[in-house]
């Protein structure tokens, strides 16, 4: 157990590396396509908001995940859980973006 736990603390700035590079990706990119929708209406804006987040948690969640030695059965696993609470997520996003700019 204590073992795991070092090799844990070893790992973690790579791992935290690679979500942060991930998220950042998209965090970026998001910004670019707020910058390029800023005459659009409200609701649109928001709605990019709201999805920005989300999409840079799964991505760097599946980044990091990328480069551990999951077995096929939990990365499958995991990737269903993370497509599931995004879906949830972006899925209220355009309820909360009209609500927000009504």
């Amino acid at each position: 157990m204590q073992d795991s736990m070092l090799q844990a603390m070893r790992d973690a700035p790579l791992i935290a590396s690679i979500a942060g590079g991930c998220s950042l990706i998209v965090g970026v990119l998001g910004l670019v396509l707020l910058r390029r929708l800023r005459r659009r209406s409200l609701p649109l804006s928001l709605l990019v908001v709201a999805t920005i987040p989300v999409l840079a948690v799964l991505t760097g969640t599946l980044g990091a995940a990328a480069v551990m030695f999951f077995s096929a059965h939990d990365l499958g696993v995991m990737l269903i859980v993370a497509a599931a609470a995004g879906a949830v997520a972006l899925g209220a996003a355009p309820e909360l973006a009209h609500l927000v700019s009504a």
